[in-house]
C-alpha cells in the first residue's frame, strides 16, 4: 500500500488549480506593451470556469513578486493609512517559479518560499507524493537581484521575520517542521535548529513582536482537509480539525524551540485554519484565525489565557 507524503497538495484542489493559473500565464508570451494582470486573470476565468465560483480582479502574478507601499489620506484631525497599496515595480526571476509565501527584509529586500522545482506533468506529481526536499527559498538583493537562499526543503510553505530580523522561519510543510535560519550578509541562510512535528501539519507562521514567540497553524488531520476542499463548493459536513501551536525560541539558538499547544479545535471554528495572527491592542490581546477555504475569520481571545494555560477561547 502505497502511503502519500503528510502533506500532499497534490491531493488538495486547490493547489492543482493553482498550478493550472501559473502555467496559463507561463505558456502565454508577453511583450513590453502587454499588462500581465489581464494575462493572469484570463488563467484565472478559465480555471474558475470549472470551478463555478468568481474570484477578485486583484492577484498577485504567480512568478513574480510585487513591490507595494501604503498609500496615505490626510485629515485636518489625524493623518492615518488607507486601505490601498502604490505599486512600486514587480519583480521576476527564473529561481521564482513557484511561489508561496513572502517576508520583506527592508523597504526594498525579501526572501520568498519556492514550493516545487517542477511546477507542471508528472515530475511535479512525483515531487509532491513523495515529499521530496526539492523546495528552496530565494533572496532579493539591494543589488535587484535574485540569489538562492537556501535549498533541499520538502514544500517549503510560510515564512516569517523575527522582529530584529535575525532570525527568518520557515515552515516545510511535508516534513513536517518549522525551521530556524539566520540570514548572512550575502542573502544566504544558515540553519540553525528544527522543530520536526508528529500528528501536526503546519502550513503559515507569524511572529508576536511583543514576545518573538512563533504562531504555527497546521492540520491535525490532512485527509480530512484534501476531502474538505474537494468537497465545500459542493456542500459538505466534513470539518477539518486543526492546531495552533506556539514555539518558543531557546535562548541558545541552535537547541531549537520549545513547544506549546495554543488552540485544538475540531473543525466547527473554522474549518481547515492556515493561519494565525497575534493582534494585540494595549492590554487585549486577541488570536486572529484565518483559511484559504471558508468565507470568514475567527477572532479569539487570548486575554490572560496566553502564558498561563496556554489556550485562547472563540470571542
Amino acid at each position: 500500500m502505497f502511503v502519500p507524503a503528510p502533506y500532499s497538495p497534490f491531493l488538495n484542489p486547490i493547489e492543482e488549480f493553482w498550478a493550472k493559473v501559473k502555467g496559463g500565464v507561463r505558456r502565454t508570451a508577453l511583450t513590453a506593451d502587454d499588462r500581465l494582470s489581464f494575462t493572469a486573470m484570463g488563467a484565472f476565468r478559465r480555471g474558475i470556469t470549472m470551478l463555478g465560483f468568481i474570484l477578485p480582479s486583484a492577484l498577485l502574478q504567480s512568478t513574480a513578486v510585487h513591490l507595494a507601499k501604503p498609500t496615505r489620506k490626510y485629515n485636518t484631525a489625524y493623518e492615518k493609512y488607507s486601505d490601498h497599496v502604490l505599486h512600486v515595480k514587480t519583480v521576476k526571476s527564473p529561481l521564482l517559479y513557484s511561489p508561496n509565501d513572502v517576508v520583506a527584509t527592508s523597504r526594498t529586500t525579501f526572501y520568498a518560499t519556492n514550493e516545487l522545482k517542477y511546477v507542471w506533468g508528472l515530475l511535479r506529481r512525483f515531487e509532491i507524493l513523495l515529499g521530496m526536499p526539492w523546495g528552496h527559498v530565494v533572496h532579493y538583493g539591494h543589488t535587484g537581484t535574485f540569489t538562492k537562499a537556501y535549498d533541499g526543503i520538502s514544500y517549503p510553505n510560510g515564512i516569517a521575520r523575527s522582529s530584529d530580523g535575525s532570525i527568518i522561519y520557515v515552515a516545510a510543510s511535508s516534513e513536517p517542521s518549522v525551521n530556524m535560519f539566520r540570514p548572512k550578509s550575502d542573502g544566504t541562510l544558515e540553519l540553525l535548529s528544527k522543530k520536526v512535528f508528529r500528528g501536526f501539519v503546519p502550513d503559515n507562521i507569524s511572529v508576536d513582536g511583543a514576545t518573538g514567540h512563533v504562531l504555527v497553524a497546521g492540520f491535525l488531520n490532512t485527509f480530512e482537509m484534501f476531502r474538505y476542499n474537494h468537497e465545500v463548493l459542493r456542500g459538505t459536513s466534513v470539518r477539518p480539525a486543526a492546531s495552533i501551536r506556539r514555539l518558543i525560541p531557546s535562548k541558545n539558538l541552535r537547541k531549537g524551540f520549545s513547544e506549546e499547544g495554543i488552540l485544538n479545535h475540531d473543525g466547527r471554528l473554522l474549518p481547515s485554519t492556515t493561519v494565525a495572527v497575534m493582534q494585540r491592542r494595549g492590554s487585549t490581546k486577541r488570536i486572529l484565525l484565518g483559511s484559504v477555504m471558508a468565507d470568514h475569520i475567527a477572532i479569539c481571545s487570548a486575554g490572560s489565557h496566553i502564558g498561563r494555560n496556554n489556550k485562547a477561547s472563540l470571542i
